[in-house]
């Protein structure tokens, strides 16, 4: 189940300090020794072609394969305000993304419009759609109105690992373990109007949603077969 607040941040110390600095260095070390096949790059590519940014759209779940495999491919992404949040901005920015605080329970109008500001054909973002609280595969509305305020393509990401440890989270959050086979794949650009109203944006988000749960169910069924 998903949780019904998002907690609190408390200060970060030392200890959190040196657990994000073993945490990045860990990542970096894990994703060397993934087998990685990573399908349709070409969607990603034609949006910059078009002069337009990406946000590059993936589960909350599958946070830890997009954080390695995503880079090339974008540099900002958005990550709550609680301590959980804390950690996971200190940890993603040792492997070299920007974040920018907030969600959709706390500061998330004002991240968005930060990330709507410095979204570019040349700076992209990626952005959990069902985070920070879930419930799993929901997309929330934010994802919708940053695309149209900032003429951004929405390019869907699927990502599925073998074997990982999984999570009895949420979010069924997935850590691939050493070795482990990982299939990406990006979906063809989503488009949101610049002149949708709410009810067109609630039609969209709806229709994504069920894009992006055929996506992931259809890799997760084909990847390994």
């Amino acid at each position: 189940m998903p949780r019904t607040a998002e907690p609190e941040p408390g200060p970060a110390g030392r200890g959190d300090g040196l657990l994000t600095w073993a945490a990045g260095w860990l990542l970096r070390g894990l994703s060397l020794s993934w087998r990685v096949r990573l399908d349709h790059r070409e969607h990603v590519e034609s949006v910059r072609a078009a002069g337009r940014p990406a946000i590059l759209a993936l589960y909350h779940g599958r946070m830890l394969m997009g954080a390695r495999l995503l880079r090339p491919f974008a540099s900002l992404v958005m990550v709550s305000h609680s301590r959980d949040g804390e950690r996971i901005a200190r940890t993603i920015e040792r492997i070299d993304w920007k974040s920018i605080r907030g969600s959709s329970s706390r500061g998330g109008a004002r991240a968005l419009l930060e990330l709507a500001r410095r979204l570019s054909p040349e700076v992209s973002c990626c952005h959990l759609v069902d985070g920070p609280l879930g419930p799993a595969g929901e997309v929330k509305p934010g994802l919708l109105a940053l695309a149209k305020h900032s003429g951004a393509s929405i390019v869907p990401v699927f990502l599925a690992g073998k074997p990982c440890w999984e999570a009895s989270s949420w979010d069924r959050f997935q850590v691939p373990l050493p070795f482990a086979r990982i299939h990406a794949r990006f979906g063809k650009p989503f488009e949101v109007p610049a002149t949708a109203d709410p009810a067109e944006l609630e039609t969209l988000r709806v229709e994504l949603e069920a894009l992006m749960a055929e996506g992931y169910a259809r890799l997760d069924d084909e990847a390994f077969a």
